[in-house]
């Protein structure tokens, strides 16, 4: 499982701002604001399977 190329593949699905927070998460690997965790669990609960996809890249 290549994980740049499917990280990138979910991004493609998300609005602009929200592609944004998903990269600090996806890329960086540090802490993040928890308003932005939050958001991202906002994520979670319009697409379980879009979150699980960014799941995979945060382990």
């Amino acid at each position: 499982m290549s994980r740049a190329g499917s990280h990138r593949t979910y991004r493609k699905y998300l609005p602009h701002e929200q592609r944004h927070l998903t990269t600090v998460v996806v890329l960086g690997k540090r802490e993040v604001p928890r308003g932005t965790l939050q958001r991202i669990l906002e994520l979670a609960e319009m697409s379980h399977e879009r979150f699980r996809l960014l799941a995979a890249q945060c382990r």
